[in-house]
């Protein structure tokens, strides 16, 4: 395991989690960082309370829905909308 070096970077993303098809939602700001075992257990880690009542099964870009699949395509800053199964596109 790489121990971080002094000076080095944390690599730790600052996201934030929308709930899906809620335009008035306040969103939620979440840390990933190296503790973060894996995508799977991001998405059953994640606090957020769904308005649709279900587990949060993806994350999607909120512009076209695209699919994020894994931690590493998270960028630190963006916004994310957590879904349960079909996004809902505001506009």
């Amino acid at each position: 395991m790489h121990e971080q070096a002094a000076g080095e970077p944390n690599h730790a993303k600052k996201i934030y989690i929308y709930h899906n098809g809620d335009r008035f939602s306040t969103g939620q700001m979440v840390v990933v960082n190296k503790r973060t075992r894996n995508f799977d257990a991001f998405l059953n880690d994640l606090s957020l309370k769904p308005k649709f009542g279900g587990a949060v099964r993806s994350l999607r870009t909120p512009d076209n829905g695209h699919l994020i699949s894994d931690l590493d395509s998270l960028e630190s800053g963006q916004s994310y909308v957590a879904c349960d199964k079909k996004f809902v596109k505001l506009g």
